[in-house]
């Protein structure tokens, strides 16, 4: 899963963001589970038994002592062994127009 890139935003365009992640409560990610801060991407697969949900924090510092943060929740279920979060807004966006693109063409071309 990747941190869509509008998920956080800065007012000065040349500002520099880095991101640090950890658990909700404020433990390190489980040893399977690694994020790349640079690409704001997590990956990883889990243990056979694991089966439950995961909520990280996601921070943003832009080096001027400024911060944001956002969660994101995995849900990682045993018969999959993979773990996808929320997709961000502009992907549900675009999964959207996709979809009414489509709908209107399929609409357009029955007549």
């Amino acid at each position: 899963m990747i941190v869509p890139t509008d998920t956080f935003v800065h007012s000065q365009r040349d500002a520099i963001i880095n991101l640090t992640v950890q658990r909700i409560d404020g433990r390190a990610l489980p040893a399977w589970l690694h994020f790349n801060p640079l690409r704001g991407e997590f990956y990883g697969t889990s243990p056979q038994d694991f089966d439950e949900d995961m909520e990280v924090k996601i921070v943003a510092h832009d080096g001027l002592s400024n911060e944001a943060s956002t969660t994101f929740r995995f849900r990682i279920h045993k018969e999959k062994q993979a773990f996808k979060g929320k997709p961000g807004l502009s992907s549900m966006m675009r999964s959207h127009t996709k979809s009414v693109a489509k709908s209107s063409a399929q609409h357009h071309g029955s007549r």
